[in-house]
C-alpha cells in the first residue's frame, strides 16, 4: 500500500475528523498562543485534500484546501518547519494566508504517530519574527502534549467502541455465548442461544451445561471440569477450540465449534465463557467448497493452456500440467514450489524482468515468449497479473499462457505468401497503369511498355497516351473507347483487345491484352477523373482457348460417333452431355435427356413410360438401386429393357468432374451366351451319362476280377492270378483314362470347384511319397525329399487337387525315368517375392528338347511315347497345368536332353497353422479287414440296383459272409417296401434307378420312422461333383463310385455291421 494511503488509513483510526470542539485540544492552542505571544495558533489534522483544525485561535475558519496550506506542506517533512518571513519564501509567498490574511511568520511541528505525520501543532503571526532554539524546543514540548492528547482520545474512543461493540456482540452475535460457573451451571446466555438450542433464556439460566450435550459428551463433562479445576494443565477444551456436538430442545444433534475461555476474579472466583458457533451450514459450505476445489483443479488440469501462480519471491504456488510440460516446471509435491525451470538463463532473466514489472507496477502485462522443450518449440502469449488479496496486499502474480505457435506459423506463412505474391506479379509480367484524364498523362511500369513493344526506358509519366492507344487493333477501337467511357461513369473496366506492332524483322505481330481497372472515387463515390488498373498478355490463353474449342468440337464429334451410348453427369447427377446413341437406346426416356436435367428425372421418365421392364412392380425400389449405383466409384451391371433387349451399363467416377456412363446393347451377346450355357449344360449331362455308361460295365469287370483274385473258397492258380491281375491293371488304366477325361472336361467347362485352405506342404508331400513308393520300387527307382526342406511352410491350395498334382508329376518322373534312376522333391520360398513357394520334382530321365517342352502341357500330347509301352493318355500334364492355374499358381519345366527334367510349380504362401480340412465328399472310414468270423450275429443288407450284373457281383462278394443276408430290389418302390418290412442294418442303393432315382428314394426312406435311422450308401457310376455334394447335403452316409473298390466296400460294411 502506498505511504500516503497508509497515513490516511491511520488518520481515520483516530475518529477525530469533523468532531465537535473539545476543551483539552483548545487548551493546547491557547497555551501555545500565550507562550509565544502570537495571535494565531492551530491544532490541525491533514486529510487527503484538506487541512482541518481540531482547535484554532485567531482565524474563524477551521478548514483549508490542502494544496494552499502551509500545514499540508509541513507534514511532508520529517522535521519542524519555521519560516520567519513568509513573503520572502517562494514556497508560500503566493498563498491566500499571506496575500490576503497578512501572515508573515509560521512555525509548525508535524504530529507523528507510528511513523505517520497526521497533522501539525503550529503558530503564526502577522509580524516577521525570529525563532530561536529555545522557542523551538518549547513548541516541540507542546506538540508532545498534543500527541498525548491524540493517544488519549484514541484510547478513550477505542474503549468506548469496545464496550459498545461488546454489548452489540452479545446482543446481536450470531454465535451463542454462555457464561458458566465453576460447577457447570449456566449463569448467562445471549439471544443467539435461544435460536441455537431452542430454549428461552429464562429456561437456560440455572441448568447444567451438560444438559445441552449428547449423552456421550454429557457423562464426561463434569469429570473433565473437576480435573481441570484441580490441575489447570490438564486441558481438554479450556483455551482450546474444537468441534463438538450439541443437542437442540427437539432432540436434534448438530455440530458446533466450541471455544471456552476462563475468567478469574480478584476474589478467586472462576467463571467460564463458552462461544458456540453452529457448523451445520459451515460443514455444508465446506463440502461445497471442497467440490468446487476439485472442480477448479479439474478445470485447471484439463486446460491445454499453461496456468500458474507465483509468490513475490518467485516461488511457484501452482502450475497446472500444461504449464509444467511447456514451461518445464518441476513442482515439489510437499511445498508446491518450483525446483527447476528448464530454460536458458537469458529466457529466465527476461521472464523475471517482466514479472518484476507486474509486481512493482501492479498492472497486467502481456507479452510473447518462445520456449524450447525436447519435444518441440512453443510460442506463448503470456498474460501476467498481480495477485492481490481483499485488503490490497500483494501476494504475488498469476500467469496464463496461450500457445500461439500455430498462429505465429500462419503469420510467417502469410508473410512468405505475400512475398511470393509480389514476386509472382513480377514474374507474371503484369503491367500497372494510372491515367489522369484531367492532366492527360499516363503513368505505367516498365512491364506495360514491354507488353506494347515500346523499346527503351520510358519515363514514368507519358504525356501522350495516344502513343499506347494507336497500337490497339482498329477492330477493337470502338469497344475499348466504350469500356473506358463506362469506367469513367463508375463501372469496373474489364476488356480484352488486340495490339499490333512490327517486330525486329519487320513482321506484324499481334498480341491479345487483358485490361482491368476502375475509377478512383471521392467520399461520395463519384469518379474523380483518374483511372487505375493492370494489363496482362493473354495471347497464349487465347490461343489455348481456340485450341480447346477445336478439341471440344473434335471430342463431341468423337463421342457422337461412339457405337455405344455415352453420357456425362456432373457431381450433382446433372446431365452435362450425351450422344445420340444414348437417346436411341432409351427412346421412351429420350425426351428427358437434355443438358441440365437430373439423372433421377431421366430414369423416372423412363420408368413411367415403361422403358425399364425390370422396374415393373417395384418402381421406387428399382429407382433407388439405380441412384445408389451412380454414387459408387465404379459399377457395372446388366438389365433388360423394353423390346426384349439387354443393356450392359458401365459407370465410373471421375475426380472433381462427375461420372460417365457407357451403355452397350448386348442383346445378341446375351442370346449367344444363353445358347452357350445351354450347350455347356447339354455337355455336362452328356459327360454324366457317358461316365455312368462307361463305369457300369467297368464295375462288373473289376468287381468280378477282384472277387476272383481274393476268393478264399476257390483260390486261383498262380497263372490264373497273373491273368486276373492283368485284367485288373487294364481296367484301372481304363478307369484312370475315364477320370482324366472327365476332369479335363470339367475344367474346360468351368465346373470344377476348389476349396482353398492352408496346406502343410511337408505333410502333403510325405503322403504322396508313401502313395507312389510301390510304383518306384517296381522300377527300382529311389525317390526322396531333400533333407534341408523346411517343415514349416504352408501354401494356399485345395487339399485333394495339390495331392493330385504331386502324384501326377511324381508318377511321370518314375514312369519316364531310367531303370534304377532317382527322383528328387524339393521346395522353398522364392526370395524375390517372399510370398510364393516353388515345388520341384526332378528326375534322372532322358530329358526334353525345347520342341518337346513347347508341347508338354497340351492335351493328348505324349511326345512320341505312344509306342514305348509306358501307359498314359497325354492329358495328365494338361490337367495339372489347369489345376495349378485355378489355385492362382504357375507351372513350368527346365530340362536339357540326357540330363533329366525339373518340373516346378509355384503356389502362394499361407499362414502356418494346422490343417483342418473339410471332408472331401462324404465320411471316410478307417481301414479294417472284414472276415467271415467278424460278424457274430446274422444281419440283413438291402441292395437296390436295376443292373443284373451289379446285383450278381454283390451276391458274389457277400457269398463268403454267411452272416449277411442280402436282400435285393430292382427299383426304388420295391426297395422302400422291403426296407419297411425287413428294416435291414444297411442299405446300398444305385442313384440312376428307373421311375424314381436314388435321391428321391432316400427322401422317401427319411419320411418313415422305421427306415429313417438306417444308414444308406450311394453306389453310382456318376462321379460328377454336383452329384456327390447333393448326396452329402441330403444325408447319405457315404458315396461309392463304380467300379467298386472292393477293399473300401468291405471296410464300410465292417464299420456299419459290427
Amino acid at each position: 500500500m502506498p505511504v500516503e494511503a497508509q497515513r490516511l488509513a491511520r488518520l481515520r483510526t483516530l475518529a477525530l475528523l469533523d468532531t465537535p470542539e473539545e476543551d483539552a485540544f483548545n487548551r493546547v492552542v491557547r497555551v501555545a498562543a500565550y507562550s509565544f505571544q502570537v495571535p494565531f495558533a492551530f491544532f490541525t489534522l491533514v486529510d487527503a485534500d484538506r487541512v482541518w483544525a481540531k482547535a484554532s485561535l485567531g482565524l474563524g475558519q477551521c478548514s483549508f484546501v490542502r494544496e494552499h496550506s502551509i500545514c499540508g506542506y509541513t507534514i511532508s517533512l520529517q522535521q519542524p518547519l519555521v519560516v520567519e518571513d513568509l513573503t520572502q519564501d517562494p514556497r508560500f509567498q503566493q498563498l491566500d494566508l499571506v496575500t490576503q490574511q497578512g501572515l508573515r511568520f509560521y512555525a509548525g511541528i508535524p504530529l507523528c504517530l507510528e511513523g505517520h505525520n497526521l497533522g501539525t501543532l503550529c503558530i503564526a503571526d502577522t509580524q516577521v519574527r525570529t525563532f530561536n532554539t529555545y522557542d523551538l524546543a518549547h513548541l516541540q514540548d507542546l506538540a508532545a502534549w498534543a500527541l498525548d492528547l491524540l493517544r488519549h482520545h484514541e484510547q478513550v474512543h477505542t474503549l468506548e467502541d469496545a464496550q459498545t461493540q461488546l454489548q452489540s456482540v452479545l446482543t446481536s452475535a450470531a454465535d451463542a455465548i454462555i457464561t458458566l460457573d465453576e460447577h457447570g451451571y449456566i449463569l448467562g446466555a445471549n439471544p443467539a442461544c435461544e435460536h441455537l438450542f431452542g430454549y428461552p433464556i429464562q429456561e437456560l439460566i440455572g441448568i447444567k451445561i451438560n444438559e445441552l450435550m449428547p449423552k456421550k459428551y454429557a457423562d464426561e463433562h463434569d469429570f473433565y471440569l473437576a480435573r481441570y479445576l484441580k490441575n489447570p494443565s490438564k486441558r481438554h477444551i479450556i483455551g482450546i477450540g474444537r468441534e463438538v456436538e450439541a443437542c437442540h430442545k427437539d432432540g436434534r444433534v448438530f455440530p458446533v465449534r466450541l471455544s471456552v475461555g476462563e475468567n478469574i476474579f480478584p476474589d478467586g472466583r472462576r467463571t467460564f465463557t463458552g462461544i458456540l458457533h453452529d457448523l451445520s451450514e459451515f460443514n455444508k459450505i465446506k463440502q461445497a467448497l471442497e467440490q468446487q476445489k476439485v472442480l477448479f483443479n479439474t478445470i485447471l488440469e484439463s486446460s491445454s493452456d499453461p496456468i500458474f501462480a507465483k509468490d513475490t519471491q518467485g516461488n511457484y504456488l501452482f502450475a497446472n500440467s500444461a504449464a509444467q510440460k511447456i514451461m518445464q516446471i518441476s513442482m515439489d509435491p510437499n511445498t508446491r514450489t518450483s525446483i527447476t525451470e528448464g530454460h536458458h538463463s537469458y529466457i529466465l532473466t527476461n521472464a523475471l524482468e517482466k514479472e518484476q514489472q507486474v509486481l512493482t507496477q501492479r498492472r497486467t502485462l502481456t507479452y510473447e515468449k518462445t520456449l524450447r522443450t525436447p519435444d518441440q518449440d512453443y510460442v506463448l502469449q503470456l498474460t501476467k497479473s498481480p495477485l492481490i488479496d481483499s485488503e490490497g496486499q500483494l501476494l504475488g502474480l498469476v500467469g496464463v499462457g496461450h500457445d500461439i505457435s500455430r498462429r505465429k506459423k500462419v503469420e510467417q506463412e502469410l508473410a512468405e505468401s505475400h512475398q511470393r505474391l509480389e514476386l509472382t506479379h513480377s514474374l507474371a509480367k503484369l503491367g500497372v497503369w494510372e491515367w489522369n484524364l484531367e492532366k492527360n498523362y499516363l503513368c505505367c511500369n516498365q512491364q506495360m511498355l514491354n507488353l506494347f513493344n515500346v523499346v527503351g526506358q520510358w519515363p514514368e509519366c507519358i504525356t501522350q497516351p495516344d502513343e499506347i492507344f494507336q497500337l490497339i487493333d482498329p477492330k477493337d477501337h470502338a469497344s475499348v473507347q466504350k469500356a473506358l467511357a463506362l469506367c469513367l461513369e463508375g463501372e469496373p473496366l474489364d476488356i480484352e483487345y488486340r495490339v499490333s506492332y512490327q517486330d525486329e524483322q519487320g513482321q506484324t505481330q499481334t498480341r491479345w491484352i487483358l485490361q482491368r481497372g476502375d475509377a478512383l472515387k471521392d467520399t461520395q463515390a463519384n469518379p474523380i477523373g483518374i483511372l487505375v488498373g493492370v494489363v496482362q498478355d493473354i495471347t497464349q490463353i487465347k490461343t489455348t482457348q481456340m485450341q480447346a474449342k477445336s478439341l471440344q468440337t473434335q471430342l463431341e464429334t468423337a463421342i457422337e460417333n461412339i457405337p455405344d451410348g455415352f453420357a456425362l453427369y456432373n457431381q450433382d447427377n446433372i446431365l452435362v452431355l450425351c450422344n445420340q446413341r444414348y437417346r436411341e437406346i432409351y427412346p421412351f426416356a429420350a425426351s428427358a435427356m437434355y443438358t441440365g436435367n437430373s439423372f433421377e428425372n431421366i430414369i423416372r421418365t423412363g420408368v413411367q413410360q415403361g422403358q425399364f421392364t425390370a422396374a415393373l412392380g417395384q418402381e421406387e425400389h428399382w429407382i433407388e438401386w439405380r441412384l445408389a449405383e451412380a454414387k459408387k466409384p465404379m459399377s457395372s451391371f446388366i438389365y433388360p429393357i423394353e423390346g426384349k433387349r439387354w443393356i450392359q451399363v458401365a459407370n465410373r467416377m471421375i475426380d472433381h468432374l462427375g461420372w460417365v456412363s457407357v451403355q452397350t446393347d448386348i442383346t445378341e451377346l446375351k442370346v449367344a451366351q444363353e445358347a452357350a450355357e445351354s450347350a455347356n449344360q447339354a455337355k455336362s449331362e452328356f459327360l454324366s451319362s457317358m461316365s455312368h455308361e462307361l463305369r457300369t460295365p467297368m464295375n462288373a469287370i473289376l468287381g468280378f476280377a477282384q472277387l476272383m483274385e481274393n476268393s478264399r473258397r476257390e483260390p486261383l492258380s498262380e497263372r490264373q492270378r497273373k491273368q486276373i491281375q492283368q485284367i485288373i491293371r487294364a481296367g484301372k488304366h481304363l478307369l484312370e483314362l475315364i477320370n482324366e477325361i472327365l476332369d479335363l472336361a470339367r475344367i474346360e467347362t468351368g465346373r470344377l470347384s476348389l476349396s482353398l485352405e492352408n496346406i502343410d506342404l511337408y505333410a502333403n508331400i510325405q503322403e504322396v511319397l508313401s502313395l507312389t513308393q510301390p510304383l518306384a520300387q517296381a522300377r527300382q527307382i529311389k525317390i526322396s525329399l531333400q533333407p534341408q526342406a523346411n517343415k514349416n511352410i504352408f501354401v494356399k491350395a485345395d487339399y485333394v487337387r495339390i495331392k493330385q498334382i504331386l502324384i501326377n508329376l511324381v508318377s511321370n518322373a518314375i514312369k519316364y525315368n531310367q531303370e534304377k534312376g532317382q527322383v528328387f522333391l524339393d521346395y522353398n520360398i522364392i526370395e524375390d517375392t517372399g510370398t510364393w513357394v516353388r515345388i520341384h520334382v526332378k528326375d534322372t530321365g532322358p530329358g526334353l528338347t525345347q520342341e518337346q517342352q513347347a508341347l508338354l502341357f497340351q492335351p493328348f500330347q505324349r511326345l512320341g511315347k505312344e509306342t514305348s509301352g509306358i501307359e498314359g493318355t497325354g492329358i495328365g500334364l494338361s490337367i495339372t497345368r489347369h489345376l495349378v492355374e485355378l489355385m492362382g499358381g504357375r507351372i513350368g519345366v527346365a530340362s536339357v536332353p540326357n540330363q533329366g527334367a525339373d518340373f516346378w510349380f509355384d503356389l502362394p504362401c499361407a499362414e502356418q497353422q494346422a490343417r483342418n480340412p473339410q471332408e472331401a465328399a462324404l465320411n471316410t472310414t478307417q481301414a479294417n479287414t472284414l472276415t467271415p468270423n467278424t460278424l457274430l450275429n446274422k444281419v440283413s443288407l438291402l441292395y437296390i440296383e436295376d443292373n443284373p450284373q451289379n446285383i450278381s457281383l454283390m451276391q458274389e462278394i457277400l457269398q463268403e459272409y454267411p452272416q449277411i443276408q442280402l436282400i435285393t430290389a430292382s427299383h426304388a418302390q420295391e426297395g422302400i417296401q422291403l426296407a419297411q418290412h425287413h428294416q435291414p442294418k444297411l442299405i446300398m442303393m444305385d442313384l440312376n434307378l428307373p421311375e424314381m432315382d436314388g435321391f428321391a428314394a432316400f427322401r422317401a426312406l427319411q419320411m418313415y420312422e422305421e427306415t429313417r435311422h438306417i444308414p444308406v450308401i450311394a453306389l453310382s457310376a456318376d462321379v460328377m461333383e454336383a452329384s456327390i455334394h447333393k448326396a452329402q447335403k441330403l444325408g447319405f452316409h457315404d458315396y461309392l463310385t463304380k467300379p467298386i473298390d472292393l477293399q473300401r466296400l468291405q471296410n464300410i460294411i465292417h464299420e456299419l455291421l459290427t
